[in-house]
């Protein structure tokens, strides 16, 4: 896809766990470079998610956070998605609801183009645990890709499986991948990642941040 510049479009995914000095420094790197950034685990307030675009004025942002404002925590926040994008794309923003604060979603519009942008942060697989869960999220996706049929399609973000297992979490992404005709980034042609998540540099998985496109 290409911008009105007839550029294409730069598109990153990012798992920041929390918003510390560090963490905001390299999103400030990122933002420099690509036009659209999917960001995960940013830990921060409705309040907090609102108040992005003031300290990155270049992106516009629509974000949800992982947690109630009424919500009585027990240690660190967590959880919350977003979504940031070129402001100079001249691109007209129609947030989407979703009604879940694993997921959100925004519809950028121009003449010629209607892109949909859907930011995932999807329970980890832990046996039977969290199968619900992720049934439930699947689900929500899949409702808001079906609200815009006509529509360019980017998912992005943490979707907590890796491609090359063959747990029930992989093997339902597979099927969905399949039926809504998105294309995973890892299996393109031209992807030469190996891994993106490594434990200890012993362990490596692309597990975090799959980026599927249609």
């Amino acid at each position: 896809m290409t911008n009105r510049d007839n550029k294409q479009l730069k598109v990153v995914s990012y798992n920041s766990r929390g918003f510390n000095a560090s963490k905001k420094l390299y999103l400030d790197l990122l933002l420099n470079v690509y036009d659209i950034v999917f960001l995960q685990e940013h830990w921060l307030t409705n309040s907090q998610v609102n108040d992005l675009s003031v300290s990155y004025p270049s992106h516009l942002v629509h974000g949800v956070s992982g947690f109630s404002n009424d919500e009585v925590l027990s240690g660190r926040p967590y959880g919350g998605c977003a979504i940031f994008w070129r402001s100079s794309l001249a691109l007209t923003p129609v947030k989407v609801d979703t009604c879940s604060r694993r997921i959100c979603a925004i519809l950028l519009e121009a003449k010629d183009v209607r892109l949909l942008c859907v930011c995932v942060y999807l329970p980890y697989e832990k046996a039977n645990e969290n199968t619900d869960e992720f049934l439930f999220q699947m689900s929500v996706i899949d409702s808001i890709i079906s609200q815009f049929p006509d529509c360019h399609v980017i998912v992005g973000g943490d979707f907590n499986t890796d491609f090359s297992r063959q747990s029930f979490q992989s093997r339902v992404l597979k099927d969905f991948c399949v039926r809504s005709n998105l294309h995973p980034v890892c299996d393109h042609s031209k992807s030469s990642i190996d891994y993106i998540y490594n434990f200890n540099m012993t362990s490596f998985s692309v597990i975090d941040n799959v980026r599927t496109v249609v």
